[in-house]
């Protein structure tokens, strides 16, 4: 077995490091492989579905053809996240949320559909697409499995009982997912869509950050900034970065879900911003107030009974600003893993946010069109053998593996 098994010392680079790394280990003895299979260590995954695509590869007659995965939820089991997926300035899930007990869902999984990219929880690839000088951009994590098949046009398919079941993305909220899905969504943006303007960057960059601001949620507003600050760098600063300690910064910001939050949950309050609904009035009115950052304090509710309606309960994902509106503090949950965290109003805090946020867009305004030409043109230098060489200090690691 040890001939085949090989545990290969890598450096914290995240995923994109991980998988690069394999990749490297692989082109080394191009001649012996002829598939690729990236596979998150945090999924559950039948053996059957590696015999499935392995005797699918032996039969098809498209030698540049990638096998993906459908996606599961782990807390249940029949139900599908999604079925592949569109990048097009956003995600688009593709089938989602089938009961796949049902045959029908099961028949409509099998209508071919286009999609551009598919996440690795289990992506299935040949060796000849890839080489020392198509290799994934570092994005540490989030949207590398986004990238590197559009940079590739890569041919994806789905197979039925070809699948992987994972945790709900609910259940591993954390500061990590908000800082690398806010930046790396504007540098997939920088690097391959024309028709998106500085304005629209600005208007999306505004609404990621506002939205959580609006939300009481400002340390995760501070990330967003401090994503976009770096996005705005010369992405030179790629090559001097320490993946490992900027990571260990990252997991030190940000509001974290704990067991037994210094305020207690009551489900009628979670099922209330659950099912709460607003029009046209609400949203102008919360666009007017700043979501209550204007209000005086006397037109707060009062908070000093959890009865109160100046105490809120907000699910950790899929919350909204008026979930919070004229509240003085909140508590978001989450449901299924019973952790949380508290938030408080705060009007200085809310307008360092905005003050931030609007300094950022001038910058984005004026460097936008450089910046665009600055990542389109350092594409080549940070997906090649050389810089993941360094990157990874593939040799101090190479020493450890002797």
């Amino acid at each position: 077995m040890s001939s085949i098994i090989h545990l290969i010392p890598n450096k914290n680079a995240g995923g994109s490091g991980g998988y690069t790394r394999g990749i490297l280990e692989v082109l080394k003895r191009k001649n012996y492989f002829q598939y690729i299979i990236f596979m998150d260590d945090d999924v559950v995954v039948a053996p059957e579905a590696f015999e499935r695509i392995y005797n699918f590869q032996r039969v098809i007659n498209e030698n540049n053809l990638c096998i993906c995965d459908s996606m599961l939820q782990l807390d249940g089991k029949y139900i599908q996240h999604e079925n592949g997926a569109i990048w097009d300035n956003e995600i688009v899930r593709v089938k989602p949320d089938l009961d796949l007990r049902l045959v029908k869902n099961l028949l409509f999984n099998e209508v071919e559909e286009h999609i551009n990219y598919n996440g690795w929880w289990l992506f299935c690839f040949p060796t000849e697409i890839i080489d020392h000088f198509s290799l994934p951009y570092p994005f540490f994590i989030r949207a590398d499995d986004i990238e590197l098949p559009i940079r590739l046009k890569l041919k994806i398919i789905n197979l039925n009982g070809i699948c992987v079941w994972d945790e709900s993305f609910e259940n591993k909220c954390s500061p990590l997912p908000i800082y690398y899905s806010k930046k790396n969504e504007m540098i997939l943006i920088l690097l391959y869509y024309d028709s998106f303007r500085k304005v629209d960057a600005i208007k999306k960059f505004f609404n990621f950050s506002l939205i959580e601001a609006f939300s009481y949620r400002y340390k995760s507003a501070n990330f967003i900034l401090q994503a976009a600050s770096v996005m705005l760098e010369d992405p030179d600063y790629l090559k001097a970065i320490d993946p490992e300690k900027k990571n260990l910064e990252v997991l030190s910001m940000g509001e974290k879900a704990v067991k037994n939050p210094e305020l207690p949950f009551v489900y009628g309050k979670y099922e209330e911003s659950v099912c709460e609904t607003e029009n046209i009035l609400h949203r102008g009115i919360i666009l007017i107030t700043l979501n209550g950052h204007l209000l005086p304090y006397l037109l707060f509710h009062k908070d000093d009974k959890l009865a109160k309606k100046g105490y809120r309960v907000v699910p950790i994902q899929g919350y909204r600003a008026i979930n919070v509106f004229r509240a003085r503090k909140a508590l978001y949950y989450n449901l299924i893993n019973e952790e949380g965290f508290v938030v408080r109003i705060s009007r200085l805090e809310f307008f360092r946010v905005f003050v931030k946020t609007i300094a950022i867009s001038f910058k984005i305004f004026f460097n936008f069109s450089t910046l665009k030409q600055l990542y389109r043109k350092t594409l080549p230098e940070l997906t090649n053998k050389a810089f993941w060489e360094n990157y990874l200090e593939i040799n101090k690691y190479s020493k450890l593996e002797q």
